[in-house]
């Protein structure tokens, strides 16, 4: 009886239902493997403590008396911003303070031992006792940074905010400030100078970079800025010398001998030793005025200061006025004539004191 073949294995349902088993979960392994939704998420890491404070840290450390000096060595030494590279801490900005306060006071000393060393105090030794005095602390300000750790190029965007400061809000101060430098080597005005300026006078005590101080009579101070100085009318009592001309109007009554007056008027600036011999004198007749004919008498005088010259001028009356007195010779005073309508008799009426007048 022949024999019948047994069915192939790869045919059979058993073998099937395995093969599709294996396919489907190599499937599900890669999807796992190139991370399908069924993966669970990795659990995050658990973050490190913070590290306290500075701040908690001397806090803590003054709690419990241990580690203050620790604290105080790294806030000193080793707290501070990081400037290219470099740490900017508190030990060296206290560094960079000191050597900046030297530097003042090196800058002090030394236009202490300008101002001594020179004989002639004039605009170009102060001008330039200003300038070495600039020059010292701007050196030991650019030292200080360097020590400090501070690099220049950190104030490299100042350029732009200065050269907008210079355009928008600084124009006058720049423009007084070189008036200063042209007042200084021009000298239309110098330091001592008796000027007079917007209807004051005074005494020129010093030059700045943005104004000139003048010191009045009334020992008051005026400060004009450079730029007026140059701009306006100025009248400099002593730009060339110290001699000035000045003088004092008199007016003496009509019918007084007018070369007796010229006499005593001169004799009255001949006495006094401080009015200069040369130029002498003038006496002038200037006017017949309404009420007196007028003279003024003229002289010259060396001030180094305006109220010199009131002095002066102060004295001289007082001795004119006694020379005048000793020759009979009256000082005028305004006066007035009434002239009254004679033509008809003139009615005259005493009334009391309570009694009104009568009506007209």
């Amino acid at each position: 009886m022949p024999h019948s073949p047994s069915p192939s294995r790869a045919n059979s349902p058993r073998f099937l239902s395995l093969l599709r088993v294996l396919l489907v979960v190599a499937g599900i392994g890669v999807l796992l493997a190139a991370g399908g939704f069924a993966q669970e998420p990795a659990p995050a890491p658990t973050p490190a403590p913070a590290e306290p404070s500075l701040v908690q840290q001397f806090t803590e450390s003054l709690m419990t008396g241990t580690g203050v000096f620790d604290v105080i060595n790294r806030i000193v030494f080793d707290y501070g911003p990081v400037i290219e590279g470099q740490r900017v801490n508190l030990a060296k900005i206290m560094l960079a303070i000191l050597v900046i306060m030297i530097g003042f006071k090196i800058a002090g000393r030394v236009r202490a031992l300008i101002r001594s060393r020179v004989r002639e105090h004039n605009d170009f030794m102060l001008f330039l006792e200003r300038l070495v005095g600039s020059v010292i602390i701007v050196v030991f300000i650019f030292l200080a940074m360097d020590l400090a750790g501070i690099p220049l190029k950190a104030f490299a965007f100042l350029g732009g905010a200065i050269a907008i400061a210079i355009g928008f809000g600084a124009q006058e101060l720049l423009a007084n400030f070189i008036s200063g430098i042209i007042l200084i080597f021009e000298k239309p005005i110098r330091i001592g100078d008796l000027i007079e300026f917007g209807g004051e006078r005074g005494k020129v005590a010093d030059i700045g970079p943005r104004c000139t101080r003048i010191r009045r009579p009334g020992n008051v101070d005026l400060l004009v800025p450079n730029k007026r100085l140059l701009e306006d009318a100025v009248v400099n009592w002593t730009l060339t010398d110290a001699q000035v001309r000045s003088g004092i109007t008199v007016g003496v009554a009509y019918g007084s001998p007018t070369r007796k007056v010229e006499q005593l008027l001169l004799q009255a600036a001949r006495e006094r030793t401080d009015i200069d011999p040369d130029p002498e004198p003038v006496v002038l007749f200037t006017d017949f005025g309404d009420n007196a004919l007028a003279f003024r008498l003229s002289f010259t005088i060396t001030i180094h200061d305006f109220l010199t010259q009131l002095q002066i001028e102060s004295e001289l009356r007082h001795r004119i006025t006694e020379l005048f007195e000793e020759a009979g010779i009256v000082i005028a005073f305004p006066q007035r004539d009434v002239h009254l309508d004679t033509l008809k008799p003139l009615e005259v009426r005493l009334l009391a004191r309570d009694e009104q007048p009568p009506p007209r």
